[in-house]
């Protein structure tokens, strides 16, 4: 039963017995019992642009009673902005260039620069 199983965040009763899972934002070790904080930068987010940066808010709800931003790129009038969760990069259009950050490195690199106005 749960009661005694000594999971650290969450127990599971299933047919065959019992299972541990862990809250969001963490890994269930190889105990199968205790969890470690998930180490990876972002986790679950909101990704949004203001006109000198590109900021992620956190939403594992389960983790954070607050939300606050944290801007981790610095680029100028952002028009357009993309976000690729399968490669994990973000790709962003100013008026001069198109950029590209993979979410973990968060270094832009231009792509192309345009012969006019990107619109």
């Amino acid at each position: 039963s749960c009661v005694n199983y000594g999971c650290d965040h969450i127990c599971v009763t299933e047919k065959v017995g019992v299972s541990c899972v862990c809250k969001d934002g963490y890994n269930l070790n190889h105990d199968m019992k205790t969890c470690s904080v998930n180490n990876e930068y972002f986790h679950r987010g909101l990704v949004f642009s203001n006109d000198s940066s590109i900021c992620i808010v956190d939403i594992r709800v389960l983790t954070h009673f607050s939300y606050v931003p944290k801007c981790v790129l610095k680029i100028n009038g952002t028009r357009y902005m993309v976000l690729d969760t399968d490669q994990r990069q973000i790709i962003i259009a100013n008026e001069t260039a198109i950029y590209c950050a993979m979410v973990d490195i968060l270094e832009l690199h231009q792509l192309t620069k345009p012969t006019g106005t990107i619109s």
